[in-house]
């Protein structure tokens, strides 16, 4: 008869245990790469690491590069267009439909949204979404959309930041009952978009969870 050593034994046993600890803390978000560790995997659109505009700004000796900015922090930067909306997207698949949504995010010291109302008329074709009914937004306001591509069902949330403020703000939301009409067997995308303006964001984590 062999005999295993306990301390052989327990250690599977304390492997299993903490991953099955893990696993449920992973399988409730939505969305791959939100932390933006993996650069933009996953995600398309609009934007550029901030590393590499950091880099830049050092090579044209630009202020920004030696002080605290949007620019530098960790994340992803998208540099606001003059004359049309600029998005992240990424397609997610969920059975639980009842979501809640975190965007970290900070504006750069020249950040400003367009205050022309055109531009907040149709935000959903203004970012590619064609088909939804028109959905307008009051002027300084971003976008976090939800859509199922199958049933061209939405869901979307009105994003007013604090534009004085140059530090890092948070966005929290539920979507809440209404996501319930959400069709399982079809792919969801989420769409992050920022109007027309000047300066640049830079979106640290976008987080979607069960």
């Amino acid at each position: 008869m062999i005999t295993i050593p306990t301390a052989l034994i327990k250690k599977p046993i304390l492997i299993l245990l903490v991953a099955g600890l893990l696993l449920p803390l992973r399988a409730d978000e939505c969305l791959l790469n939100g932390d933006f560790s993996e650069g933009l995997s996953h995600w398309y659109g609009d934007g550029e690491l901030a590393s590499d505009v950091a880099k830049e700004l050092a090579k044209k000796n630009d202020p920004l590069a030696s002080a605290p900015s949007a620019a530098l922090n960790p994340g992803i930067v998208i540099h606001l267009k003059s004359s049309r909306w600029s998005k992240l997207t990424q397609e997610f698949t969920t059975n639980n439909l009842k979501m809640s949504l975190k965007v970290n995010y900070t504006l750069s010291p020249d950040c400003s949204f367009s205050a022309k109302s055109d531009y907040y008329s149709d935000v959903f074709t203004a970012v590619g979404l064609n088909g939804y009914v028109t959905r307008r937004l009051s002027p300084g306001n971003w976008a976090v959309i939800l859509t199922d591509l199958g049933t061209l069902w939405c869901y979307y949330f009105a994003c007013q930041p604090d534009k004085n403020s140059s530090e890092s703000q948070t966005f929290k939301a539920d979507s809440g009952g209404a996501a319930d009409t959400m069709k399982t067997e079809f792919h969801k995308t989420i769409t992050v978009a920022f109007p027309p303006g000047r300066g640049n964001v830079t979106v640290n984590l976008i987080s979607l969870k069960n």
